[in-house]
């Protein structure tokens, strides 16, 4: 980080143990106090070939403010994005090969769509996918940077009918003991 200069971006991938616990609590802190995270990828397990560590890729930035770049021939303008960062979870996301996952070209595609529309300015929270958060909830949650705390997930277990469901199972299950 100390060698990053006022335009200067970086990523690089953390267990998931660095999002929240004590040992790195204070680096933490002082890396999203200095608004350098923009955001916080929480990537498939078993991405990796010979561990299956779970992984987040930490996006850091030291110019969140307005600009315009040229990459590749295309113009992006970029919003400011002072003490705000994006959380994406991409934990559902790639094919199974094997034992391990591979991002598809068009999870990529995604994920890079999301990150620079939400840059853009032309971004709306999606549930089980991404959300923008201010620093300010951050410090209220004692600087976490768990994307479930901050990403909308749905719980699916509300819209079952329980009671049609045990009724289906203990039949079943009569059958089954008879």
């Amino acid at each position: 980080i100390h060698k990053m200069n006022k335009n200067s971006q970086a990523a690089f991938l953390l267990a998931n143990g660095a999002l929240e616990d004590q040992d790195s609590y204070e680096i933490r802190k002082k890396i999203l106090e200095n608004d350098l995270v923009e955001a916080i990828i929480t990537l498939p397990r078993d991405i990796f070939y010979g561990t299956d560590i779970s992984v987040t890729l930490w996006i850091l930035n030291n110019n969140k403010e307005k600009k315009t770049e040229i990459k590749n021939g295309e113009t992006y303008k970029f919003v400011e994005r002072k003490n705000k960062i994006m959380f994406m979870d991409l934990r559902k996301f790639g094919k199974k090969i094997g034992k391990y996952i591979e991002l598809l070209d068009e999870d990529i595609s995604i994920a890079v769509e999301t990150f620079y529309k939400w840059r853009q300015g032309d971004f709306t929270n999606q549930d089980e996918l991404a959300s923008s958060i201010d620093l300010e909830e951050i410090r209220k949650k004692d600087y976490s940077l768990i994307p479930s705390r901050y990403i909308n997930f749905n719980n699916k277990d509300l819209n079952i009918d329980f009671e049609k469901e045990m009724k289906l199972v203990t039949d079943n299950l009569s059958k089954n003991l008879k």
